[in-house]
């Protein structure tokens, strides 16, 4: 039985907003640079899918487990820009895209953060 994707508003609301927040205050920035710069994770040139984004990301698919991998890299990318992250806010990424970009972090940041 094929399963219904679940979507996320088209128009980020505010629940989304304060999630990507929580996201940022629980794991600020800098630490995810030291993180990323300890394991050698870094982004070694600019992307369209930055390393510390990325991570956000790992972190939201947590919280939105049933939504497409798409739509919830684009509400955390535009949480990030709402925060003033410095982030573009909308990335329009592939399914391969994303999947290359977890797959430069690797695990070792995700558990180094935990």
């Amino acid at each position: 039985m094929a399963r219904t994707r679940k979507l996320l508003p088209a128009k980020v609301d505010v629940a989304h907003l304060i999630s990507a927040g929580v996201l940022a205050a629980v794991c600020p920035r800098p630490l995810i640079e030291e993180v990323l710069a300890q394991t050698g994770r870094g982004s070694q040139r600019e992307r369209l899918l930055p390393a510390p984004a990325v991570v956000y990301y790992v972190m939201a698919l947590a919280l939105w487990r049933e939504a497409p991998l798409e739509e919830v890299l684009r509400v955390v990318c535009q949480g990030l820009h709402w925060l003033g992250g410095g982030y573009g806010e909308a990335v329009q990424a592939s399914k391969s895209a994303i999947s290359q970009a977890r797959s430069r972090l690797g695990c070792d940041v995700m558990q180094r953060l935990a």
